[in-house]
């Protein structure tokens, strides 16, 4: 038998790094913080995408959502594939600093714990601004 092991696996510099991210995370309150206050302004700001002409399903668990964009919001028949209408979306977000991922036609955000409901003001602002944009590219405003 051949035991190997990785260059970093068990190393003591990087078991330090992981000690002190640990406890960082315990004395900061970033999880409590993450789950009592940013999830549910998240979800709350999230759900204001529901009467986007766009938008025909919206979810999310914790700071993880989902805006499925749709071809007709009462059918939610979706776009042709070909005409790639997320990464149209994801995109415009990138061309205004947000990425914001397209997982086929629907659009995910993901942002850090340590965000600030500030910026998750600027992040919901920007993907207004990109699903707008969308929107008109596709005829649909």
């Amino acid at each position: 038998a051949w035991d190997h092991g990785y260059t970093y696996s068990g190393h003591p510099a990087c078991c330090a790094v992981a000690l002190e991210n640990i406890r960082i995370l315990e004395e900061e309150g970033i999880v409590e913080n993450a789950g009592k206050v940013l999830a549910p302004y998240f979800k709350a700001k999230l759900e204001t995408f529901a009467d986007h002409p766009l938008i025909g399903d919206v979810r999310s668990v914790g700071l993880m959502g989902g805006l499925e964009i749709v071809k007709n919001k009462a059918t939610r028949e979706a776009y042709d594939y070909e005409a790639h209408i997320g990464d149209h979306c994801s995109a415009e977000a990138l061309k205004r600093g947000l990425a914001f991922r397209a997982n086929g036609d629907t659009m995910s955000l993901m942002p850090p714990l340590v965000i600030t409901t500030e910026q998750l003001d600027t992040v919901f602002d920007i993907a207004r601004e990109a699903l707008d944009a969308t929107a008109k590219h596709f005829g649909v405003i």
